[in-house]
């Protein structure tokens, strides 16, 4: 912080008073005197009314962790004894909308003599809107004290940069096709077994150890002998998260504006995790590179903000191949692998098709933005660099065609409903791949 200093008007209107009071008195012009006067008048009541300590300052968001396409309001705490005037500016910051445009508001404190201590309950409140994922730092912050007849001026002192965390979207999809092999204990998804779900799947006679309420009389009695109904047991899904965060391409511009490929990544796994969390299914989550997040198979609202945070976090980082040759899932049997990449990096490529030979049911999220292009930093670079780019795109084609042929179906994303028909036909085929030891 700072201390109180004399502003230039004071020092203006103290020396304009002065020098006209003297060349008054000396050319015997009242004239100049009655010019002069009132500045010394205004250059006393500005020294008179120096406030006496500094202003508190405090400032404060009203939200530490929102959802992208989220508003959230910047407040202060101000306790300034004295000051007649605040200011209070905040710089611009990437994918941060701030309310007013300019960033800067400003208020009258309360007036009048003498002045006490004043709390300003207004908090000369600045409205952000957060536009994209991540750890979100704001502009610097500065606040400015006037105090009364624009004497004394305090500031402009910094408040820092405020930051709080912005998850991904999470709305859910609509995904209305089954897991293909649940293996949990309870669930929304029809088992391969015998339980004691909701859905008929036919009648059997009666034997020991039948429960009598599942007895079905209208087909007893027309039989003459007692048969119960027979349902298929309910259970919930495992399904594992494998995010490539090895790079990002593309321009990232924000909800509703460009997507890079890691936009489209993290913001598809928010979704894919929000709809199977509230069905009651087990989601894990592994970010290969930018961090190399893991967070173990389970269920509930606090995991899902646990998969929403970790997603956040995430910041494109290369991994080294030897890493990515020692890289184990160490999913359950019976854990549906869902892989999102731009299918740019083959060894990403290499450790979904590692993991559908080992027999897990493996579907790779093609997250490569359709109108994606690269980031040019030198404006010579164009032409060259969008050959380079193409190039680029056409090598995912073996790739995708050596996936294809480990048994991982290649899905590009397209938001809610894009896994519906993979699933659907992966469910209707319930066969297992032989574990390859």
């Amino acid at each position: 912080m700072t201390g109180w200093r004399p502003t230039a008007s004071l020092g203006r209107a103290s020396a304009l008073g002065a020098l006209g009071l003297v060349l008054a008195l000396a050319a015997g012009r009242p004239a100049l005197a009655a010019f002069a006067v009132p500045l010394l008048l205004h250059a006393a009541w500005g020294i008179t009314g120096k406030p006496l300590s500094g202003p508190r300052v405090q400032h404060h968001l009203d939200h530490r962790t929102l959802f992208e396409g989220q508003a959230t309001t910047s407040r202060l705490e101000l306790s300034a004894e004295g000051a007649e005037h605040v200011v209070r500016a905040m710089g611009q910051a990437a994918h941060v909308a701030v309310s007013p445009r300019s960033g800067a508001v400003q208020a009258l404190l309360h007036g009048g003599r003498p002045r006490p201590a004043h709390d300003l309950d207004t908090g000369l409140p600045l409205h952000l809107g957060l536009r994209h994922w991540g750890l979100a730092t704001l502009g610097e912050e500065k606040v400015a004290f006037t105090s009364e007849w624009c004497g004394f001026r305090w500031g402009p002192a910094s408040l820092g940069h405020a930051s709080l965390t912005v998850l991904p979207s999470r709305l859910p999809g609509s995904v209305l096709a089954p897991a293909p092999h649940p293996v949990g204990l309870v669930g929304a998804h029809r088992s391969r077994r015998i339980g004691s779900g909701v859905e008929m799947s036919g009648i059997r006679p009666f034997t020991v150890g039948d429960k009598l309420r599942r007895i079905h009389w209208r087909h007893s009695l027309r039989t003459g002998e007692l048969h119960t109904i027979v349902s298929d047991a309910e259970e919930d899904a495992a399904v594992l998260l494998v995010v490539d965060a090895t790079a990002d391409h593309g321009c990232s511009g924000g909800v509703g504006d460009t997507e890079s490929t890691l936009d489209v990544s993290v913001r598809a796994a928010a979704q894919i995790a929000e709809h199977h969390l509230r069905i009651g299914d087990r989601v894990g989550l592994r970010v290969v590179g930018g961090g190399g997040a893991v967070i173990p198979l389970s269920t509930g609202t606090r995991h899902s903000y646990r998969i929403l945070g970790a997603l956040a976090r995430t910041r494109p980082a290369p991994v080294g191949r030897g890493e990515l040759s020692r890289l184990v899932l160490r999913a359950p049997p019976g854990t549906v692998v869902l892989a999102l990449t731009p299918l740019l990096d083959p060894h990403v490529a290499d450790v979904a098709a590692f993991a559908a030979r080992s027999g897990h049911d493996v579907v790779v999220v093609d997250t490569m933005p359709v109108r994606a292009e690269p980031v040019l930093d030198d404006p010579l670079e164009p032409p060259m660099a969008d050959l380079v780019w193409r190039l680029r795109r056409l090598d995912r084609g073996p790739v995708i065609r050596a996936l294809r042929r480990a048994g991982c179906p290649v899905v590009p994303w397209s938001g809610p409903g894009t896994l519906d028909l993979v699933l659907r036909e992966m469910s209707h085929t319930r066969t297992r791949r032989p574990v390859v030891r």
